[in-house]
């Protein structure tokens, strides 16, 4: 295992977590930067063998969309009708939020300001949508989320 280093006025620690991705941190003391790095590699060994569930990847909303145009919008019959509701509606909305902080509260707001505007089941196709794309985010590798927040299509009477 490396040790911590001199860095500036403190000490940095370097690690590859467990996504495959090199991090670094620095700390002010060198036995709180040692215990920090020696905390690090059992964690990262119990994320890889499935005892602990890792973090996930810091990722927003407009990366999720990008990522299901490209992918997965394509292979579908709706594939216009993805990016439409992605660019006039989904984004604005959701865009520049981390996945991670993207709740039930949040999207009841949303729903809330848009069936004013829109029809009900308009506004339910958008919610189904993203939804669809939180949970595809749950089964990414590595994944963007570890669980998708449920909130399900709001009634269309």
């Amino acid at each position: 295992m490396a040790k911590p280093v001199k860095h500036g006025n403190g000490y940095r620690i370097r690690y590859v977590d467990e996504h495959g991705i090199r991090q670094s941190e620095t700390y002010a003391a060198y036995q709180d930067a040692k215990l920090a790095l020696s905390r690090t590699a059992p964690r990262v060994a119990e994320v890889k063998i499935g005892l602990r569930a890792g973090k996930p990847l810091a990722r927003t909303f407009d990366d999720l969309a990008r990522w299901w145009l490209e992918t997965r919008a394509v292979l579908k019959r709706s594939a216009d009708d993805d990016r439409s509701m992605l660019q006039a509606h989904l984004l604005p909305a959701f865009a520049p939020r981390q996945l991670a902080t993207l709740s039930r509260a949040y999207v009841d707001a949303y729903v809330a300001g848009k069936v004013a505007l829109l029809s009900p089941k308009t506004v339910a196709n958008h919610v189904t949508l993203l939804q669809t794309m939180l949970n595809a985010a749950v089964e990414m590798e590595p994944p963007w989320l570890l669980k998708a927040p449920w909130f399900g299509p709001p009634p269309v009477p």
